[in-house]
């Protein structure tokens, strides 16, 4: 992990596993047949290195289908603090369609999610956002008295 002056550190792949784990929702992205680049909030999971999400029918499982690489990205910030990470992972989504209704994820979303994809990333790579050392943050928490009811 390297940290540069600018307060960017440089995060391993098992650091944004680790990262990936500690979250609920993330994006995926994938590039449709037209050039354009749709996104969706997903619920993610690990399992092992793989990247899991339960999806319907529809435009993500088309471009699962249809061999489109996809890239996922989870993020954590935190404003008052100016600190956060972000992490990307791209690979080849795997259709698997026996997977079980219960696995390492179970999608926010009404509805039946009956298909599991899995994305074993060919990359991930990642960034925080560090204070700088010595560094001290105010943070203004609001009342009690001031809260709204």
């Amino acid at each position: 992990m390297d940290t540069g002056d600018d307060g960017l550190e440089v995060l391993d792949a098992t650091a944004c596993r680790e990262l990936l784990r500690t979250v609920p929702v993330g994006r995926l992205a994938w590039a449709g047949s037209d050039g354009y680049v749709e996104i969706r909030l997903v619920n993610v999971g690990l399992d092992g290195d793989d990247l899991v999400f339960r999806v319907a029918d529809g435009p993500l499982l088309d471009a699962v289908r249809a061999g489109c690489p996809l890239t996922v990205e989870a993020d954590r910030i935190e404003p008052a603090l100016r600190t956060g990470w972000s992490v990307q992972a791209v690979g080849y989504g795997a259709e698997d369609a026996t997977g079980p209704a219960e696995g390492p994820v179970t999608p926010w979303a009404r509805g039946p999610h009956p298909w599991t994809i899995r994305l074993r990333p060919r990359q991930i790579t990642g960034r925080r956002v560090r204070l700088a050392p010595g560094e001290v943050v105010v943070v203004h928490l609001p009342r009690e008295e001031d809260a709204e009811p």
